[in-house]
């Protein structure tokens, strides 16, 4: 296959016209007994050329089909029989009993021998599983042939145990006015890509290679040995000659051409002009134009034209090419190996590194101070090339190759087609800068999907000269299309290698290429979902639709339930009113108006008891505290509702199965729960009692005080005492204290009062229920304090004991009064 780059610059495809006589089918489906119909085809495609007569055309499906061989096969001048597969997937595998066999062994897959006026186009020959030397294509002693876009891959060997060389993917010997064209050869793995083998004389005539790509072959790409007026042009030429060939070569030449050729990546020499050590007759390479060549040599190659010692005569040219050699310490880009070569081979006006000679090696500047290659110039491929590195070799916009030639008059275009020159000089090697290359764009959507598939496809050319033609190739046999933006149907599974041809207005032709892979359809099915397996009878049961295969969007979904219920859309819900089996169906459409059908079986059960229960922390209770009501459910399905009745005042509102609160009313009570599940179905709990009941006495406070008149500084207790309410415990809170006093939550306080004044103390007292009230205030008087004068009056009494310890035991010793002066006025 071509390398990996941008899309090669010559037309790898053309279309051939049918002859206009009778057609011949051929088809992997066919018979050989069959009269070779379009409804009755033969299998083979020897069955069917054994029965053309000139101007028939064989025409021959995609496909794999036996190596054949045309012994003394003739059409006739403007009548000749075509062999041509237009989906270009015809594939020739080796074949047993065919094709060829020579005392060395070879078995070529398919042999031409004496044939004229045949024109074979758009077969395919991959591996020849053989260990001798074999050929994808012998012909021998032809003429008048037109081999086009044949796809030969990995086609020759070498035996590996007598040496014996193969002879070419495409090898012709004594065989003139051949043309090959469009043809794509890689990959031969022990000789050439396209070898012309004539054997001496008398030399072959007119031979035409034009527009192939010639890749990876062992040897090279292109020989022609004893040949005359034969044309090499336009060709794509990479990665030949691992073997020591060049990517194209002539020996024994005259009077031929080799123009507008892209030779790169050759691990070889580019081109090379060579001699056998016994040409027959004498025969020198003569009088040949080698011009408009871009030959760029990488790191692994040897010089970009080799000029073989001995092998040239008068009259060769070398112009308008670009010869790079990426080496060019080791190999120059113009090798003579002959002294007499630069009196035979004439060079002006191409673009070269150096060149060597028997008597040394020169730099470009040095060989034209001896007179040569005056017009020719210097330069690297970053400076010449749009791109090198990506394989394109465009002249770039500044490049000093441009209008750098001399226009010859027999040749009017380049590599692609475009007109050379555009005006004033010829650019130097095979593009012709001014003129923008036609090129094809082509997409596809989508490019992929199950069959039936209808692909879009859109078709763009640029460059050229419009107006542009579209043909569309589809790869599955159909008819092509002439349409920019076709659409095209796939109605069976495989792989279809589609091709868009333009051709411009002067006729140059550009390609784009593509793949649509097309699966073989999924059976069209719905499926039914329910998000319970089990349901009651009256409990919604939600079914989903589900579909897959066929062809999307898909729609209908029509359901019936089995109870003489139905409904439509994907996703649809319904309640069963009876237990019972039900039998529940879903039928779809697709897009292309198949339908599906789906059952889906469901059990539905009778309606379960809703038990409910409902208990209270307490029966009874009095006014002030809370009460605790929990309702418990078993059966039904959940969540539940519920609704209470009989509850006291200060406990309404309530919905929850479980809750507290604080009755505000006393009196008897049966509190009841009514609860109701998901489906709808209710039940109720007995009543449960509940009695609130109103205190016997209210809560009641007294405060005493130990004296109700003291001095600053003095000891003063004070007491609550409170009765009636439901009980402790109770809080205490402090109100009116005077300073020395602190407010604790203590039915008794003591404390030294210090800030003299008059107070009106109180204190609040709450209850286990909540409960609270207040005493009445009672007053305080804080007297300021003041030492006694002499003489003063003692004032109050005050009395202490005397306790003794003796031998464990408490013994009141005695008991004395003290009694303070009293005070008295200053």
């Amino acid at each position: 296959m071509f390398r990996a780059g941008p899309e090669p610059p010559v037309s790898p495809r053309t279309g051939i016209a049918h002859a206009s006589g009778t057609v011949l089918y051929v088809s992997p489906s066919g018979s050989n007994g069959n009269p070779c119909t379009a409804t009755e085809p033969c299998r083979q495609i020897n069955t069917a050329v054994d029965r053309a007569a000139p101007g028939d055309t064989v025409l021959v499906a995609n496909g794999t089909y036996l190596g054949f061989e045309l012994d003394g096969t003739h059409g006739e001048p403007g009548a000749p029989i075509i062999i041509t597969d237009p989906g270009h997937d015809a594939v020739i595998e080796t074949n047993g009993s065919c094709c060829n066999w020579t005392s060395q062994g070879e078995q070529d897959q398919m042999y031409f021998n004496q044939v004229s006026w045949v024109v074979v186009n758009g077969l395919r020959s991959y591996q020849i599983q053989s260990t001798v030397p074999t050929a994808n294509l012998w012909v021998s002693q032809s003429n008048n042939l037109t081999l086009s876009n044949l796809t030969f891959e990995n086609g020759t060997y070498v035996n590996a145990s007598t040496g014996w060389p193969s002879k070419a993917s495409l090898f012709l010997d004594l065989s003139t006015n051949i043309t090959i064209e469009y043809d794509n050869i890689s990959g031969a793995k022990g000789s050439h890509g396209i070898y012309f083998n004539n054997d001496g004389l008398p030399l072959t005539y007119g031979d035409v290679i034009r527009n192939n790509i010639l890749d990876d072959n062992n040897w090279t790409g292109v020989q022609l040995v004893y040949a005359s007026h034969c044309q090499v042009e336009d060709n794509v030429l990479a990665g030949n000659g691992a073997g020591g060939a060049a990517g194209i070569s002539l020996r024994e030449v005259v009077d031929s051409e080799v123009l507008n050729n892209l030779v790169y990546d050759e691990l070889g020499a580019g081109l090379s002009i060579v001699e056998d050590a016994s040409p027959a007759g004498g025969t020198q390479t003569s009088g040949n134009l080698i011009a408009y060549n871009t030959v760029v040599v990488g790191a692994a190659g040897r010089a970009a034209l080799i000029v073989g010692a001995g092998s040239t005569g008068p009259g060769n040219v070398l112009r308008d090419n670009i010869l790079y050699t990426e080496d060019n310490a080791v190999w120059p880009s113009l090798d003579f190996q002959g002294s007499s070569g630069t009196a035979d081979l004439v060079g002006d006006h191409n673009v070269l590194q150096s060149v060597e000679d028997p008597n040394g090696s020169y730099s470009l500047a040095q060989w034209q101070s001896l007179g040569y290659e005056n017009g020719s110039l210097s330069a690297t491929p970053s400076e010449l090339f749009v791109n090198a590195t990506q394989g394109d070799y465009q002249l770039a916009p500044l490049s000093p190759a441009t209008n750098a030639g001399i226009a010859i008059p027999s040749v009017t275009s380049d590599i692609q087609g475009d007109p050379r020159p555009v005006s004033g000089s010829s650019d130097i090697g095979c593009y012709e800068s001014a003129s923008p290359s036609l090129r094809a764009v082509a997409s596809a959507y989508p490019g992929n999907g199950t069959a039936p598939l209808t692909v879009t496809f859109t078709g763009t050319g640029s460059g050229g000269s419009a107006p542009y033609r579209y043909e569309w190739t589809y790869g599955d046999g159909t008819a092509p299309s002439q349409a920019a933006d076709p659409q095209h149907t796939y109605n069976t599974s495989g792989s279809f290698p589609v091709e868009l041809t333009i051709e411009d207005a002067r006729g140059g032709l550009a390609h784009a290429f593509l793949n649509v892979s097309v699966t073989a359809p999924i059976p069209f099915s719905v499926q039914i979902q329910a998000n319970l397996s089990g349901p009651t009878a009256g409990e919604p049961v939600f079914f989903t639709g589900g579909a897959s295969g066929g062809t999307p969007p898909y729609s209908g979904w029509d359901w019936t339930f089995g109870d003489g219920s139905t409904a439509t859309g994907q996703n649809v819900s319904h309640a069963f009113t009876n237990p019972g089996n039900y039998s529940v169906a879903l039928k779809a459409t697709d897009s292309r108006d198949r339908t599906a059908n789906a059952s889906f079986h469901l059990q539905v059960w009778a309606q379960p008891t809703l038990a409910v229960s409902l208990q209270t922390n307490v029966t009874s209770l009095p006014l002030g505290r809370a009460v605790a009501v929990s309702t418990t459910v078993s059966g039904g399905t959940g969540p539940y509702t519920v609704q209470y009745a009989g509850l006291p005042p200060g406990c309404g509102g309530e919905s929850a199965l479980a809750f507290s609160c604080e009755p505000a009313q006393a009196g008897h009570y049966n509190i009841t729960a009514k609860v109701t599940d998901t489906v709808g179905r209710a039940g109720q709990s007995p009543p449960a009692p509940l009695y609130v009941q109103v205190p016997l006495f209210p809560l009641s406070v007294h405060l005493e005080i130990s004296s109700p008149s003291v001095p600053a500084g003095t000891l003063v207790t004070l007491t609550s005492i409170s009765s009636g309410g439901s009980g402790g415990p109770f809080s205490y809170s402090w109100s009116g204290l005077p300073a020395g006093c602190t407010n604790l939550d203590e039915p008794s306080l003591d404390c030294v009062v210090s800030t003299p004044g008059s107070y009106h103390i109180s204190v609040r007292v709450t209850d286990a229920q909540g409960q609270s009230n207040a005493s009445q205030p009672v007053g305080l008087v804080v007297a300021p304090s003041k030492a006694p004068s002499p003489g003063e009056p003692f004032g109050p009494e005050v009395v202490f004991s005397i306790t003794a310890l003796i031998a464990g035991a408490v013994v009141v010793a005695g008991v004395y009064v003290l009694r303070r002066r009293a005070r008295g006025a200053h």
